[in-house]
Order: C-alpha cells, then structure tokens, then sequence
C-alpha cells in the first residue's frame, strides 16, 4: 500500500522529549515566552537556568502561536507536497488550537489539493506528549493520514494526566487556586493532586501534607493503566529525584512498563513552577 505523504505536528507544549520526537519524525511547533520581558524560543531552553530564574521569582509570559504564525509554519510543509496532521494543545487551556483552525482554512483554499486535519489533543504536556508518542508509531507502521487522526480522536480521552506542584504560587497567579488557598497551603505544606478531565479542564483531586505523601498518591494511579500500553512518561521541573522516586514506585509494581522520565519545558513550567511533578499514562479511561 502507497503511504500518503504526510506530516505528523505537535506544539513544545506537548513536552516530547526531542530524541523521541527526531526517532518517530515528529515536527514540533516551538513556542514563544518572555522572562523579565526577553523575548525567548523554548528550543534554546536551558532547564537550570529557567526554573532558578523562577525561583527568585523572575515574570515569565507566555504566548499563544497566532494565525500568521501557524499559516507560515504549515505553508513550509504543504509547498513540500505534504499534508499536515496537527495534534495541539487544548482549547480549554488555550485559544491556540482555534488559531491553527482558522489557519488550516484559509490555507486549504491555496492548496486544495493537500489536507490538512487540526485536532484538540484534549491533553497537555507530556500527557500531550504521550498521545503524539503513539500517533507517531501508527504513522511509523504505515497508517494513514486518517488512520492516525481517527486513532488521535478515538483515544485520546484514555490518556491519564496526574501531576503536583512545589509552590502554590504559580497557580495562584495563573487564577487555578485563589489567594487564601495558597497562603494555607504554603503554611500548612499542602500539596495538591492535580489531573485533567473530558474536557481538557485542569481540576485538584485531593490535597496532601507532604510532597512524599502526594508522590505515593500520584504513583498509585497508575492502577488505571490499559496493559496494551507499555509506554509512560514522568515528567519533572528541575525535579529529578522526585521523578526518579515516582518512576520507581511504578516500576517495581509493573516491571514491564517503559518509563521515559524528561523534563518540563518553559510553557508548561510557566504556570507550574519549579519541583512540579507529572505522571501520563494510558488508561482504559480519565
């Protein structure tokens, strides 16, 4: 069977560690965001230095990829002769996908003769990273443009998000948690438990005194795995060992899982903080 000639897209928002991304022939869109007013590109990242910067308490911004942006991205692909399957971050956290719709639009009326599929991934960060992971083996084992995209659509809702922040600060400027919760909680070392609904909306699940305590709760969630899939991403802000602690944990009850732990990039670290931890995972179901 002739593959039709296609590209697969994600946005750095998805936090697919960049050798995956080069091994299945992922293209990632790089976002922008500002510290202390400079201008950044999230692919001169520098871990260490972005999330100390947070630390002493350094504004960082981001931006959502406009319509412009995405129209000059996508173009480079379709003049190539390829069409363009994009799986990008959420509408529910960002108007971004609707920007890449409009794009896709106009740029089907230039080039009618390619196709070009935008989808809500519905997920974010490396939950985001994990459903382009296995679009990406589709693609690598022939599947088509629409195999993919119906693979994307059909089960992107299985794919688990569970992670905890280290300051309730960053959520509190973000608007996710109101002032006094987070005044209490720094008091008090609470530390929620945060995961991703239906709908793509963020929610706190349960929260905890003590960052082990919310690291075990984290680890035990992998309880809801679907066996077919092997493959997890652990996720960390300048947080090794935490990551390494919840790896482990999840390891030693399923020997058989293929835990990639990688870190959290500017987009995502921008409204989480330093010490955020993150667990994904496919599930037979949120």
């Amino acid at each position: 069977m002739l593959m039709s000639n296609y590209v697969l897209i994600t946005d750095s928002a998805s936090d697919l560690p960049s050798e995956i991304a080069e091994s299945l022939e992922v293209e990632i869109l790089p976002m922008k965001y500002m510290v202390n007013d400079t201008p950044c590109v999230d692919k001169d990242f520098d871990m260490e230095n972005f999330y100390n910067l947070l630390r002493g308490k350094a504004l960082s911004l981001t931006s959502q990829t406009n319509v412009e942006e995405f129209s000059n991205y996508f173009s480079g692909y379709l003049e190539n002769g390829k069409d363009i399957l994009y799986v990008g971050f959420p509408l529910s956290l960002s108007g971004m996908n609707n920007s890449a719709r409009i794009a896709a639009r106009e740029l089907s009326e230039k080039y009618p003769e390619r196709k070009i599929i935008v989808i809500d991934s519905v997920s974010a960060s490396i939950g985001q990273g994990l459903l382009v992971y296995y679009a990406a083996l589709k693609k690598k084992s022939g599947a088509t443009i629409d195999e993919v995209a119906d693979f994307v659509n059909n089960n992107k809702l299985k794919f688990c998000h569970w992670f905890t922040v280290d300051d309730l600060y960053f959520l509190k400027r973000g608007g996710r948690i109101s002032q006094a919760t987070a005044v209490v909680g720094s008091i008090l070392n609470v530390k929620p438990l945060l995961s991703m609904n239906d709908e793509g909306k963020l929610y706190v699940f349960d929260k905890i005194r003590g960052k082990k305590k919310v690291l075990d709760l984290m680890s035990s969630k992998i309880e809801n795995l679907n066996s077919n899939y092997k493959k997890v991403f652990v996720g960390h802000a300048d947080c090794l060992d935490d990551a390494r602690y919840v790896a482990e944990r999840i390891s030693s009850e399923n020997h058989s899982l293929d835990v990639t732990i990688t870190h959290l990039g500017p987009i995502i670290g921008t409204h989480t903080g330093p010490g955020t931890v993150a667990l994904a995972f496919v599930g037979n179901s949120r």
